[in-house]
């Protein structure tokens, strides 16, 4: 996250807590929050879907979801890509990172061979899609281009190493309030192309991984609180 996002999640989150106080919520319960929700890839779908509830089957134990009995503002996002290990049949999520485009040294277990796609070009797909995203039967984003949140390093790696790359978050100009306890879908429809090579190789498998940024009200969605009132602290 660069200064200026940093600066303005600050004045986010001291407005939100000056909301809170007149509604007798104490600062300690608003709080900075990130979710990551987990999809594999497959090469025979073009559309994965992503959860936002807790109480959802679980994808990796990387992942984040939202509290049930919370409420959470968001306003950053992010789309990135992961590239697990398997040993022993066994995921192990937490022995590889986030990127947030198709490397080619770390995407690279398809075989350079005529008429074959390569992973990582498989892998732009992702960023030639669209994001929508509904709320119980609302939609409050639709068709929006993924290739916004396909970012790239200006100093980039050698082959013999991983391409160094942090979380890397996007303002699409628009923010909106989650309820834990409510039906929250985003649906990634990846663009048309090649997707032989898409989901890994022998001993990875790859993952899409939306990432959403702002703040948490703790224990906010079993209050009486409406989004109405919520609206009201970042001027919309």
């Amino acid at each position: 996250m660069d200064s200026n996002f940093s600066i303005t999640q600050r004045k986010m989150l001291e407005r939100h807590r000056a909301w809170g106080k007149t509604k007798g919520i104490s600062p300690d319960r608003i709080r900075p929050q990130i979710l990551k929700l987990y999809a594999p890839l497959s090469a025979t779908s073009d559309t994965l879907t992503f959860n936002t509830q807790i109480d959802q089957p679980g994808i990796l134990s990387t992942e984040n979801r939202l509290k049930r009995d919370s409420i959470m503002f968001v306003n950053l996002l992010g789309l990135g890509l992961h590239k697990v290990p398997i040993f022993a049949s066994k995921l192990y999520p937490r022995n590889s990172q986030l990127v947030f485009y198709p490397d080619k040294n770390l995407f690279a277990d398809a075989a350079v061979a005529p008429g074959v796609v390569p992973e990582n070009a498989c892998l732009e797909a992702v960023y030639n899609g669209t994001l929508t995203f509904k709320t119980n039967t609302t939609v409050r984003l639709e068709d929006y281009p993924t290739n916004v949140f396909r970012t790239v390093p200006q100093t980039q790696n050698g082959a013999a190493a991983y391409p160094s790359q942090g979380l890397e978050l996007v303002d699409i100009n628009t923010s909106f309030y989650l309820y834990g306890n409510t039906d929250n879908k985003f649906t990634l429809n990846i663009g048309d192309g090649d997707r032989g090579a898409i989901t890994g190789g022998a001993e990875s498998a790859n993952y899409v991984c939306l990432i959403l940024a702002g703040f948490e009200v703790v224990e906010a969605a079993k209050s009486n609180l409406r989004i109405d009132e919520l609206d009201k602290v970042v001027g919309r």
